[in-house]
């Protein structure tokens, strides 16, 4: 996969079909900096009067978790380092951080993300972490807070966390030890740190071998709509 390919970039819907900015990408590496090799993932929130994008930015083989904000969703200002970072050695996200979802619960922003070591979590479990400005994060003393069990034990990744009512509901992806396919599941909670997982996959790849979603599917993205809620999804 080229660089170009990892840069954030945008589009908006007109007629029901999407049409890329001209200027895209809107996001890129910064040469010499803690993301000069790839900028990636972004995860977006409107407050109003702002866009407010976190991002994993990579470079040596590291990567870490930046801070951008944006008063149009196109030209973005980048915070000057990362905000997130792995922990140190022997902690159980050590090895890297990959960002899953960010979001606002009326008094502060709640981060989960992917975590992982090289002893303790090597196929990755979930953490979180929390912040009154979205740049300045703490990080849950008690993380993770979902770990591979079972179904999922051969890696689990792309927390994606919508609050309904009183209700936290993640969606996340999972591998199987048994068939190393990667499907969607599901997990809920009442404080976005005691969850309770589904005991099936809630998404999986077509049984139709031709089909284009016949391999995998993991980093779920899910909206309510009001009275349903709709998933997107990579491949």
């Amino acid at each position: 996969m080229s660089v170009a390919t990892w840069l954030p970039s945008t589009a908006y819907a007109e007629n029901g079909q999407w049409i890329k900015y001209s200027g895209n990408p809107v996001l890129t590496p910064n040469p010499n900096a803690w993301d000069s090799v790839f900028v990636t993932s972004p995860r977006v929130i409107f407050d109003g009067t702002t866009y407010r994008m976190w991002y994993v930015g990579g470079h040596s083989g590291a990567t870490d978790i930046g801070y951008a904000n944006s008063t149009d969703g196109v030209n973005w200002q980048k915070y000057p380092t990362f905000v997130l970072s792995p922990g140190p050695n022997g902690s159980w996200d050590s090895a890297r951080v990959w960002l899953g979802s960010v979001l606002w619960n009326g008094s502060i922003f709640f981060m989960w993300y992917q975590g992982s070591s090289a002893i303790a979590y090597p196929n990755g479990a979930i953490g979180l972490a929390t912040s009154t400005d979205g740049i300045t994060w703490v990080k849950y003393s008690g993380n993770p807070v979902l770990t591979p069990t079972t179904a999922d034990q051969k890696g689990i990744a792309t927390p994606f966390v919508v609050r309904l009512i009183s209700t936290y509901s993640m969606w996340y992806a999972g591998r199987s030890a048994t068939d190393s396919i990667t499907r969607i599941l599901y997990a809920t909670s009442p404080d976005g740190i005691r969850w309770t997982k589904w005991p099936n996959p809630v998404l999986s790849p077509s049984l139709n071998v031709s089909a284009w979603d016949s391999s995998s599917v993991f980093s779920p993205s899910v909206i309510f709509a009001g009275s349903t809620l709709a998933c997107g999804i990579l491949v």
